[in-house]
C-alpha cells in the first residue's frame, strides 16, 4: 500500500508539545484504573444484590447507551469547543460518580452512579483520541500502542486499588469506588493545570483544507463500515474483563476474589507490556496486517484455552497480549484512511461503533441465563472471524479510495499540464503580437520619416526654382555711359 505524506505539526515551544502528552496519557490512566477496575467492583456489585445475569446484562447494554450517547455529544462539541474541556467534563462526571455511590443502597441507584461514569468515559475517549490524531502523526503505530499502554498501567492498577480499598475499609464495592474516586481527582488536579493548545502544520500556513464534518461523516458508508469492524474488534478486547471473571468463576468454579484478581492483573500486565513492545513492531509489518495477527492469535488461544479447561485459563490471559493493540491500531488505520479529517472521523466512528454493538451485552446476559452460562464468553470466537472479515472489507475500501485519488491527481495533472501549454502558446502569441505591433511602429516611424524627408526636399526644390525664376526674371537697366 502506497504511504502517504502528511503535514508535520509545528509547535511553539517542547512545552507545548509535552503538556499534550501528559494530558493524553494521564487521561488514559485514570480511565484504565476506573473501567478497569469493574472487573472487581461488578462482581462485587452483582453478588451483593443478587443480579440475574439477564439483569447484569442489561445493565451492561445501559451503560454502553451513556458511552455512546456522549460520545455523540462530545463529538458535536468537539466542532465548537476545545478537547481540554471535554476532557476535563470527563474528569467530573467520573468523580461524582465514583463519590455519590457510596450514598447509594439500591441496584438501580448504584446503576445511575455508573451510567454518570461511563457517561465521562464518553467524553475520555473523544477528547483523547482525536487530540492524539492531531499529536500523534509520526511514527503512528508506536505513540498510539504507548498511548494505550498508560491505559494498561491504569488497568493493571485498578483492580487492585479495588481490591485494596475492599479490605482495609471493609465495605464491599462502596469501599471500592470511594477510594477510586480519590485517584480520578489526583488526575484532574493536575491535568487542570496543564496548557492545552493543539499544533498547526506547515500546510495550514499556506492553504486550509476543510475538514469532515460530522453530518457528512455520518452519510459516508465507509465511515459506518469501520465502525462494524472496530465494534467486534472491543468485543473481543471487552470480553476480557466483562465475561471472562464469571466464566473463571460459574464455570470453572474459581474464587471470585483470590483467582479473578490475579488472572485480571496477569491479563492487564500481559495487556500493557504488549502496548509498551509492539508499536515499532507494528510499524514495521503495517496496521493491516498487524490487525489480521491480531484477531487470527486470539482465535486460537481462545479455542484451546476453552478446550483445556482450568489449565487453559492463562491462553485467555496471554490472549491479552494481542487484543490489546486492537483499539490503536485501528485508529491508526483510521488516521491513514481519512487523513486530514481524522479528528471527526475517529470521534463518529467510535460512537457508531458502540451504536451498532449496543445490544451485544444484553443478548450475551440472555444466551448466559438461559442458555449456558458458557456462551458470553466463547462467542469471542465468532467476533475474531467477523472482525477479521469486516477488516478485509476496509482494507479493500482504502485500496479503492486511493486509486481514485491518484486518477483524480492524475487527471488535474493532465488538466495543468494542458492548461499550461495553453498559456505557454497564448504567451508565444502575445509575444509575436507585440513584435509584428513593434515592426509595424517601426515602419510607420520610417515612413513618417521618409515623408517628413520628402517633404523637405520638395521644399528645398521650391525654393530654388524660386529663386532661379526670380534671377531669369531680372531686368538689366544699361548704364549712361553705355548709351
Amino acid at each position: 500500500m502506497t504511504e502517504q505524506t502528511e503535514a508535520k505539526p509545528v509547535y511553539d515551544s517542547r512545552w507545548q508539545y509535552w503538556s499534550l502528552v501528559i494530558l493524553i496519557y494521564a487521561c488514559l490512566v485514570c480511565m484504565g484504573v476506573v473501567e478497569n477496575a469493574r472487573s472487581v467492583t461488578f462482581l462485587a456489585i452483582k453478588q451483593y444484590f443478587n443480579v440475574p445475569y439477564d439483569t447484569y446484562g442489561f445493565f451492561n447494554s445501559c451503560l454502553s447507551v451513556a458511552y455512546i450517547g456522549f460520545c455523540a455529544v462530545a463529538s458535536y462539541a468537539a466542532e465548537y469547543v476545545n478537547y481540554k474541556v471535554i476532557i476535563m467534563l470527563g474528569y467530573i462526571l467520573i468523580d461524582l460518580g465514583c463519590y455519590l455511590t457510596h450514598f447509594m443502597h439500591s441496584f438501580f441507584l448504584v446503576s445511575v452512579c455508573m451510567f454518570m461514569i461511563w457517561l465521562g468515559f464518553g467524553f475520555f475517549e473523544i477528547g483523547a483520541n482525536a487530540s492524539a490524531t492531531l499529536v500523534f502523526v509520526e511514527n503512528k503505530g508506536t505513540l498510539m500502542s504507548l498511548m494505550h499502554f498508560f491505559f494498561g498501567i491504569g488497568a493493571v492498577l485498578g483492580p487492585n486499588v479495588a481490591t485494596w480499598s475492599a479490605q482495609l475499609l471493609k465495605n464491599s464495592f462502596y469501599s471500592m469506588y470511594f477510594c477510586l474516586g480519590c485517584v480520578v481527582l489526583v488526575f484532574l488536579l493536575v491535568s487542570l493545570f496543564l496548557p492545552f493548545k493543539l499544533p498547526g502544520t506547515e500546510k495550514e500556513k499556506k492553504e486550509s483544507k476543510p475538514s469532515m464534518t460530522v453530518t457528512q461523516a455520518l452519510l459516508t458508508p465507509s465511515i459506518w463500515l469501520c465502525s462494524v469492524t472496530m465494534g467486534f474488534g472491543q468485543a473481543i478486547e471487552a470480553s476480557g474483563a466483562q465475561w471472562a471473571p464469571l466464566y473463571l468463576v460459574d464455570i470453572l468454579g474459581m474464587d471470585a476474589e483470590k483467582d479473578v484478581t490475579l488472572f485480571s492483573t496477569v491479563l492487564y500486565i500481559i495487556f500493557t507490556v504488549s502496548r509498551l513492545v509492539s508499536g515499532p513492531l507494528i510499524d514495521r509489518l503495517g496496521y493491516y496486517r498487524s490487525l489480521f495477527i491480531s484477531y487470527f492469535s486470539c482465535f486460537v488461544l481462545l479455542l484451546v484455552g476453552f478446550f483445556l479447561g482450568k489449565n487453559g485459563i492463562w491462553l485467555f490471559a496471554a490472549a491479552g497480549f494481542f487484543y490489546s493493540a486492537n483499539w490503536p491500531i485501528f485508529i491508526c488505520v483510521v488516521m491513514g484512511f481519512y487523513k486530514e479529517s481524522a479528528a471527526t472521523a475517529t470521534s463518529v466512528i467510535i460512537v457508531l461503533q458502540g451504536l451498532l454493538t449496543l445490544p451485544l451485552s444484553y443478548i450475551l446476559g440472555v444466551l448466559n441465563e438461559y442458555c449456558g452460562k458458557f456462551w458470553a464468553y466463547r462467542l469471542t470466537l465468532a467476533f475474531c472471524v467477523i472482525a477479521a472479515v469486516c477488516l478485509s472489507c476496509v482494507y479493500l475500501c482504502q485500496k479503492r479510495k486511493e486509486r481514485r485519488e491518484g486518477e483524480s491527481k492524475s487527471d488535474v495533472n493532465v488538466e495543468m499540464v494542458e492548461l499550461k501549454r495553453e498559456e505557454e502558446v497564448k504567451g508565444v502569441e502575445k509575444e509575436n503580437e507585440k513584435e509584428e505591433v513593434k515592426v509595424e511602429v517601426k515602419v510607420e516611424e520610417k515612413g513618417a520619416a521618409k515623408e517628413e524627408v520628402t517633404k523637405e526636399e520638395v521644399n528645398v526644390e521650391k525654393e530654388t526654382e524660386t529663386k532661379q525664376t526670380e534671377s531669369t526674371t531680372t531686368v538689366v537697366i544699361p548704364s549712361p555711359t553705355e548709351l
